[in-house]
């Protein structure tokens, strides 16, 4: 399986120490690689600068999630506290809009009336300065009621004025002071909504610098422990991130090749990786490209040199696998 996500499958896994091993074994090993790929099987030599490689790339990932974790996680926090502002919002504007409506009606419950139906009462000044006029004419009772009629009828006519002119004054007064109602009562709504919209806004900004200010807190110290962690495999000394590394090419292979020398058995990446293909179940050949341990000491008797019974298998715990 494409373990990495590169899009490349590697069939077989060289092994080899590239820190101590000679310079005529990494060639063999490089030589032999092309050899095999031509066969049909695309081989994988994992070289230090290799491994430095998936390191880079890979803190260059971790950055990256970081960055895409802590910011999702912010938009979710700032979602929640964004919701519950807009509910504080337009709950306060609903108990507002109530309490202003209901100010509203008992201004409009004092709206001006008028009982139309006492207009047409007599007057009785009117009346007696009409007997007085009576009295007063003799006997020219036709022409005096003429005029008295005349004048009543003008009297009443101006009266009716001066009311309708009162009563339109108070009502124009009503209309307008419910008009000014209006517009104060909207003007503080508008006022309101535009004081919780600053302070969204002012929230949205404050967490924003905040949030701003613990991610780039975050990816400082992630940067400083991935440059302790850099620094500690350049004097091969390797965490887990790095076997994490070792782990996902060995897993993608199908054939482990254990390029076997003296420094390959000393190496503690070298020994990690046979444990891994080990564990894992993977094909492993054994290759000698350089020195073992005893290869060069006198044989056992009736043992030829190249039989190795005193190298061969490895005397270490490596040789468990062989």
């Amino acid at each position: 399986a494409d373990v990495d996500g590169d899009g490349w499958h590697s069939w077989v896994f060289w092994s080899q120490n590239f820190r101590r091993g000679s310079e005529t074994s990494q060639r063999m090993v490089l030589d032999l690689n092309r050899e095999v790929t031509r066969t049909g099987l695309p081989g994988f030599v994992y070289t230090q600068s290799i491994l430095w490689d998936d390191l880079v790339l890979r803190e260059e990932r971790e950055r990256v999630e970081t960055r895409r974790r802590m910011e999702e996680e912010f938009e979710r926090r700032w979602s929640k506290v964004h919701e519950g502002l807009i509910l504080d919002k337009e709950r306060t504007l609903a108990r507002k809009r109530i309490e202003l409506d209901r100010n509203r009606r008992k201004v409009e419950a004092t709206r001006p009336w008028f009982d139309f139906g006492n207009d047409d009462a007599s007057d009785p000044d009117s009346d007696s300065e009409d007997e007085e006029g009576a009295a007063a004419a003799g006997g020219d009772k036709k022409a005096h009621r003429i005029r008295t009629a005349k004048q009543k009828l003008e009297r009443k006519m101006k009266k009716e004025e001066e009311k309708a002119k009162s009563r339109l004054v108070l009502v124009e007064e009503f209309e307008a002071r419910l008009r000014d109602l209006d517009l104060e009562n909207e003007e503080t709504l508008s006022q309101m909504t535009r004081d919780f919209e600053n302070n969204i806004m002012r929230s949205e900004g404050g967490a924003r610098e905040g949030h701003k200010e613990g991610l780039d807190g975050a990816l400082k110290a992630l940067t400083a422990m991935q440059e302790r962690r850099q620094v500690q495999a350049k004097e091969g000394v390797h965490g887990d991130l790095v076997w994490d590394l070792i782990e996902e090419r060995v897993r993608e292979a199908e054939i482990f090749v254990a390029c076997f020398s003296e420094d390959y058995l000393r190496d503690e990446v070298c020994r990690r990786e046979v444990t891994t293909a080990h564990r894992l179940g993977k094909k492993i050949v054994p290759l000698v490209v350089d020195a073992m341990p005893g290869m060069y000491k006198p044989p056992a008797p009736g043992v030829p040199l190249s039989g190795g019974e005193s190298w061969w298998p490895p005397k270490d715990e490596i040789g468990n696998f062989f």
